[in-house]
């Protein structure tokens, strides 16, 4: 936890050291803790009135968001940090997951558990959550048998399919790259594609149960499943992005090949909300620009910082930038894009003046 703790303040002092950073970060405790003052009572409201089936799905996929990546942080000290021999003992192990996963914990039953019975609902929320951790873990388990099968069917361990790299020019040779890294990890592309378009026509044809039905609790969580999906596959390797501005090649377009794999989606979702009427047309259109939108400015948002900062300093300077931004969009929201437009310019500006000189 220390270590933890430790490695947060001094990525904090590293993303923030100069006066512009210093100024943001201020800015955004003043604007967060107004917003949490302002909606707190709001959110518990609404969150109260919601069924019991609701609050627990939902705490279930919290518990199972949390103990993935608390199992994954163990992970990483326990293979590639000092405190490995600390991180393989039961006790620590056990700490550093209760600490970390407390406060999601309790903040979900201080939101959920506000009805007319408290002490059913506080025992079948931690009932869902617990059974959420304990599918993080049980996939996470399942995974290491089936790499450990695949790498002892082909006789090593698995490798990641990438294209030739010796072929071509090298604008074409990294165009290729980019394309290889992105959507799923050991997945051919044109299974990518049909993976994402099958997701969005999936959710189009669910439209119409969004208000009632057998099927309205599917949407959400097909939902909240395709919103990680596409925050997976925005994602490109910081390591490529800080080699691309050490080439002198700014880190946009790198940033917005994996978008292709969101327009799929969304194209899938709009055709197939359209062919059932669910949806007017100019909402659609309207709604798939703005998604597309948004998606985009968040992979230049995650490229920028991750291209010019340490992986640590770019993880803590991404999420206040994000927090920031939605806390913006949610008490003057008129302002927000503004907001996003100039931070992606200044960070653009500071990623140019690195370009060659990154090691």
């Amino acid at each position: 936890m220390a270590y933890d703790l430790l490695i947060l303040r001094r990525g904090a002092a590293a993303a923030f050291s100069g006066k512009r950073d210093m100024l943001l970060l201020a800015l955004m405790a003043a604007s967060g803790a107004l917003f949490a003052w302002t909606a707190a009572g709001e959110i518990a409201d609404k969150a109260a009135a919601l069924p019991l089936a609701l609050k627990a799905v939902l705490v279930g996929l919290g518990g199972l968001a949390v103990a993935n990546t608390v199992a994954a942080r163990l992970g990483h000290l326990r293979a590639h940090s000092i405190l490995a021999r600390d991180a393989l003992q039961g006790g620590p192990a056990v700490t550093h997951a209760g600490f970390w996963s407390a406060p999601p914990l309790l903040a979900a039953l201080a939101v959920f558990a506000r009805g007319p019975e408290p002490a059913v609902e506080i025992g079948a929320l931690l009932a869902a959550c617990g059974a959420g951790a304990a599918a993080a873990l049980g996939s996470r388990a399942l995974s290491r048998q089936l790499r450990h099968w695949i790498a002892q069917r082909r006789g090593g361990e698995p490798r990641a399919a990438l294209p030739d790299l010796e072929v071509g020019t090298r604008r074409q040779r990294m165009a290729r790259l980019l394309i290889a890294r992105s959507g799923l990890r050991q997945v051919p592309a044109a299974v990518n594609v049909v993976l994402f378009a099958a997701l969005g026509a999936a959710l189009g044809l669910l439209v119409p149960f969004r208000a009632s039905g057998p099927l309205v609790f599917v949407l959400p969580i097909m939902g909240l499943a395709a919103a990680l999906l596409v925050g997976r596959a925005l994602r490109q390797p910081p390591s490529l992005l800080r080699y691309l501005l050490f080439l002198g090649i700014m880190p946009t377009v790198a940033a917005l090949v994996p978008l292709l794999l969101g327009a799929v989606l969304v194209a899938g979702f709009v055709i197939a909300a359209a062919s059932i009427g669910a949806i007017p047309p100019a909402w659609l259109a309207g709604g798939a620009a703005a998604v597309l939108l948004f998606l985009g400015s968040i992979a230049l948002l995650r490229a920028y910082h991750h291209a010019a900062k340490s992986r640590q300093a770019a993880a803590l300077a991404l999420q206040i930038d994000l927090a920031l931004i939605a806390a913006t969009a949610l008490i003057a929201p008129p302002f927000a894009p503004a907001l996003l437009a100039a931070r992606l310019w200044m960070l653009h500006r500071a990623a140019a003046t690195l370009r060659h000189s990154l090691q």
